[in-house]
């Protein structure tokens, strides 16, 4: 199943492609700058090779909460993220970590896609 109980979070546990799906939802949702009809556009884009900044971000939120949530490698979740490499998936965790930690708006973006997450 796509879905695994996380016993210390209360967050259920999701495969990678649910977490892409959430997070670039989040990113064309009516509140945002993109309309939502560029769901699909985005998770696509987000898996692509592209550097532009947004889709960056985009991605790196996705490979965080894949880590966080799934028990997968870091290896599949790169795999599953663009056939990025383990090391890549590990700075995005890191560089999310760092974010969040230091950007009040990008914590709050976290914020709202992990409250997403738990409704699933």
């Amino acid at each position: 199943p796509s879905w695994v109980m996380a016993q210390k979070t209360g967050v259920k546990s999701a495969s990678s492609n649910v977490l892409i799906e959430v997070v670039a939802t989040f990113f064309t949702s009516p509140t945002k700058p993109k309309s939502i009809s560029l769901t699909g556009l985005l998770s696509d884009l987000m898996l692509s090779k592209s550097r532009k900044r947004h889709l960056v971000q985009a991605r790196q939120l996705a490979m965080y909460f894949s880590k966080k949530y799934t028990k997968g490698s870091l290896l599949s979740i790169g795999k599953q993220h663009g056939g990025k490499d383990h090391a890549t998936v590990l700075y995005a965790c890191r560089a999310i970590k760092n974010l969040i930690e230091t950007d009040k708006q990008f914590c709050n973006y976290a914020k709202e896609i992990e409250n997403r997450l738990h409704r699933f």
